[in-house]
């Protein structure tokens, strides 16, 4: 690679500048070409106009050389257009600007030198030296050879909108004419040296070589501005490589036949009408990532093909995988892959369509998508691809492709039910294309399947997803086996609990019993009893639209019958899963243990799961020993190991008990890590259970957000449960296939306690502790605690020297320095008697947030408590302005604004903080200026 300021006179060179038949056409408009007129016709401006990336194309030898207009064409044809457009009408004014026959004689040679090619003998022909898109190539080569100049024939085309239909080349033609009629001579001569003498650098001139990377060097140059999609790129790749082969084999014939090469395979299979090129561009969720679908047919057809592991390449590097695959191709091995592309991209149109139809339990490929899609699990796309491409070639039959087809689904069913690691997929689907491994082998290895795991699965289920997927499919299985009139569903069912998950209030009164069938009646453990059963599957149905709110937690006769005109579960039932709860007179845990196991059954028959292996087994404890004895025997071994894993710092005062579990704080109030020694396996939980529930699922998400860059630091997969329906989150790390029954995995059972406790404290830890702050306070030291007191001082003069704040001292700490503005207390008014958050009026604060010691910060909070749904929707307004959104619904707290950090100098200088203090004060000014001017305030 080679890069340079270049003027426009770098294209002076012999050469030829192709840009490929498969970019997209000339779209710039006026406003873009007034852009460009103004900026080069300006003496003062910097003229500066970006980059021209151009690749050496390969050349049969003693042949003009060619480059390929990789980035900026739209440049390069601007600029092009805009010398024609300069030297017609010099031609035409010469009299009026007293130039002489060979002034205009010399305008002529600079502009063909420029913009033509001359080949031949004594009398050369001029060639147009930019060889334009098919698209666009007529009107640019119209436009260059001067046929538009011809009786001012480009006057008709001056002043055309964007909707009348005219080529944009020919528009940009006559805009610049247009505009030069008004530009007085001494400027057209500045603009004429400009564009045809090597003195003033306005681009950046990037030749590549055949060997460069090109999406590489145009996303860094590029940065700022909107990069190629991967698909785009790959197909800039592979009709650049094909072009390149053609114009060695058959340099005459090269341009026509790339064209058809490109519109019989990626036209036909991409983009051939409308219907076809929104199904390719739809973008659909795995996990955290959006992909478009030909993103992810793309990344399928590059697995099957072997040149893409996803266990050792990411996406971002899929364009580059393609590029290493046809890098040494010849022109037949290209013409086969682009086929083969093709061909692929046809089955999987036919066979992964995104289209909401209605399914039947016999169609057993619409139901492995269905499950696929529904859990977000794409990883398998290339197997499944690669046995309907062998379907339609006939090299497998149709009895193959359904076996197949089931062990995929059967392994993403019950891993899903089993709560088990995704982390193997990619490498598992590798195996499976390799015909290394069936799908059978692939579940009959994946340790996370098991029989408690598969039971314990269906009787946790807190997320609707799995359960809302295993009884759609329940009730298709039935309507299939009984024969009835109606077997097709559209998937689109609302989960409903039974008994509903806040139950403290309408069934209280209900008994409730443990799962040998006694009455339980001490109220601790009829919270625990009872908050597990309602997370089983026997406990949930599917309905066509949600229960009212005051229904779904109602008593059992009012979510069936429904009430006060609010419709039941009867009204809303006309699935047979639903049918058989309306039977019942009541509903308690005994039912809800009878249901469980008959859907159990079901799930089991539908996906083969009658067996399944059992844990590693362990040794009966023994019967001389008490659960109680033998749990303190465990922990007064284990403790001393895990505090010393730990360092000392953490499980210090925690002493030998009788529970199965151990915790102490990880310095956070309210978030403990947890070590649990089970019977079946050791469990380390980063448990987060503060009073408000919000603030569990804050920290949550604070760390699911950074999910992936933690297990890369642990280097393991962990259990996240966001666990909705809870006040509590946990973060779990298991050691299966130990038990505390046993005194030989004693040993291990600590190390692991002790290692993990530590690794996921120290990890975790510090993403928690800036937005928690105001809990570890507490352990700061004295000279910090100085120091941040000190900060808040100045913090708080700040505010009461500032006319243009309303300090807030009452309200404010050590933390936060609160003040309120005239401006956004008229934009947001005081609610009389109904007291916010702070206990106040007013509904939002201003804060200047002292955390670290470091820096500050200011920001708009907002509370909702008694907020009036007028109040609640103006600030959704103002959110809207600024492009932000509460994270919840029913938020409580929210953050809509904030300004950039302030430095606080290590001297505390009081005078460089108030300076960062008022420009921060200026961003809130503007910001409120935005609000005003958006309301009409």
């Amino acid at each position: 690679m080679k890069a340079e300021d270049k003027s426009f006179y770098f294209l002076a060179t012999p050469s030829y500048y192709d840009i490929p038949f498969f970019q997209r056409a000339y779209v710039w408009n006026e406003e873009n070409w007034s852009e460009l007129f103004g900026n080069l016709t300006s003496k003062t401006t910097n003229h500066f106009l970006g980059s021209i990336i151009l690749k050496n194309e390969l050349t049969a030898a003693g042949s003009v050389a060619r480059f390929s207009v990789i980035d900026g064409q739209q440049r390069l044809t601007t600029l092009s257009i805009l010398l024609r457009a300069c030297y017609d009408h010099i031609v035409k004014n010469a009299a009026r600007f007293n130039y002489d026959e060979s002034d205009v004689k010399t305008c002529q040679v600079q502009m063909e030198s420029i913009l033509f090619v001359p080949e031949g003998g004594i009398r050369k022909k001029l060639h147009v030296k930019i060889n334009h898109s098919h698209l666009d190539k007529k009107a640019f080569e119209n436009v260059i050879t001067g046929n538009l100049d011809k009786d001012d024939r480009w006057e008709r085309y001056a002043g055309l909108g964007a909707d009348e239909e005219c080529s944009n080349i020919v528009k940009a033609y006559a805009y610049f004419r247009d505009e030069l009629e008004d530009t007085d001579q001494d400027t057209i001569d500045y603009l004429w040296e400009l564009l045809t003498v090597d003195k003033i650098k306005f681009l950046v001139n990037i030749d590549l070589d055949v060997n460069d990377n090109e999406q590489a060097i145009f996303d860094t140059v590029n940065s700022a501005g909107v990069r190629l999609s991967c698909a785009d790129t790959i197909k800039n790749l592979l009709y650049q490589k094909y072009v390149e082969l053609l114009r060695v084999e058959d340099p005459n014939n090269a341009d026509d036949r790339a064209i058809k090469e490109y519109e019989d395979t990626w036209v036909d299979a991409f983009i051939a009408d409308e219907k076809k090129y929104a199904y390719w561009e739809a973008l659909h969720q795995y996990g955290r990532m959006r992909r478009s679908t030909i993103e992810t047919f793309l990344h399928a057809f590059a697995v099957i093909e072997g040149f893409f592991n996803a266990a050792d390449n990411t996406m971002s590097e899929l364009p580059q995988e393609y590029r290493n695959k046809i890098l040494n191709m010849n022109l037949m091995e290209m013409e086969v892959f682009l086929m083969d592309l093709h061909d692929y991209a046809e089955v999987y149109e036919e066979f992964f369509s995104d289209v909401e139809e209605e399914l039947e339990y016999s169609d057993y490929i619409g139901r492995t998508f269905n499950i696929c899609n529904v859990l977000e699990v794409s990883t398998f796309h290339p197997y499944l691809l690669k046995q309907l491409y062998a379907f339609k070639k006939g090299i497998i039959t149709e009895d193959e492709l359904r076996n197949n087809f089931f062990g995929i689904e059967k392994y993403v069913i019950l891993n899903a039910i089993c709560k088990g690691s995704t982390k193997n997929y990619n490498k598992e689907c590798i195996q499976l294309v390799d015909n290394r491994k069936t799908p059978s082998e692939v579940m009959d290895s994946c340790a996370y399947i098991t029989e408690q795991r598969f039971v314990d699965g269906l009787r946790r289920m807190t997320t609707n997803k799995i359960p809302t997927l295993l009884l759609f499919w329940v009730e298709l299985y039935q309507r299939q086996q009984l024969n009835v009139d109606v077997i097709r569903l559209k998937y689109g069912f609302t989960l409903e609990h039974i008994m509903p998950q806040k139950w403290e209030k309408n069934w209280s009164d209900v008994p409730s019993y443990d799962r040998e069938g006694d009455v339980v009646e001490e109220t601790d453990d009829i919270e625990r009893v009872r908050s597990q059963a309602i997370y089983e599957i026997g406990n949930m149905t599917l309905l066509n639209s949600k229960l009212n709110t005051s229904i779904s937690n109602g008593k059992f006769y009012d979510k069936i019958n429904g009430k006060a005109g609010k419709k039941g579960i009867k009204d809303l039932a006309d699935l047979r899963i639903t049918r058989d709860i309306i039977g019942n007179d009541d509903w308690n845990e005994n039912k809800i243990y009878a249901r469980t196991l008959e859907l159990e059954n079901k799930i089991r028959e539908i996906w083969d799961a009658q067996t399944l292996p059992k844990e590693v087994l362990i040794k009966e404890r023994p019967e001389n020993v008490g659960r109680k004895k033998l749990r303190y025997s465990f922990w007064e071994k284990a403790l001393p190991g895990i505090r010393e894993k730990n360092n000392q710092e953490a499980f210090i005062y925690v002493n030998p008990g009788t529970s199965n579990v151990v915790s102490c704080s990880v310095g956070i109030s309210g978030f403990n890590i947890c070590c649990v020694a089970n019977y079946d396996k050791a469990r380390v939980d980063l448990v987060f259970s503060k009073r408000v529930s919000e603030d569990n699922k804050k920290a949550f998400d604070i760390l699911y957000k950074h999910k992936d860059e933690i297990e890369n630091k642990l280097n393991i997969n962990l259990i996240w449960e966001r666990a909705d329906d809870y006040k509590s989150s946990w973060i779990s790390h298991n050691l299966e296939g130990v038990s505390i029954a046993n005194e030989g995995d004693w040993l291990s059972m600590a190390e692991f306690l002790g290692e993990w406790s530590c690794k996921i404290r120290r990890i975790m830890l510090p993403y928690l502790q800036e937005e928690f702050y105001q809990d570890i306070l507490s352990v700061r030291s004295p000279q910090e605690v100085e120091r941040l007191s000190k900060i808040a001082e100045i913090l708080r003069e700040w505010t009461i020297k500032n006319d243009d704040v309303i300090e807030r001292i009452e309200k404010s700490n050590r933390t936060c320095t609160r003040f309120t503005t005239s401006t956004m207390s008229k934009i947001l008014p005081d609610l009389k008697d109904a007291p916010s958050g702070w206990n106040t009026d007013n509904h939002y604060f201003y804060e200047i947030v002292n955390r670290t010691g470091k820096d500050v910060d200011i920001k708009l909070s907002f509370s909702s408590r008694n907020m009036t749904e007028d109040q609640r929707n103006l600030i959704y307004k103002i959110g809207q302005v600024i492009n932000s959104k509460p994270a919840k619904e029913n938020w409580q707290w929210w953050v809509a604004f904030r300004t950039e950090k302030v430095v606080i100098p290590e001297d505390l200088n009081k005078e460089i903080i108030f300076k960062g203090l008022n420009s921060a004060l200026g961003d809130i000014s503007d910001f409120e200026g935005e609000i005003q001017d958006t309301f009409g305030l």
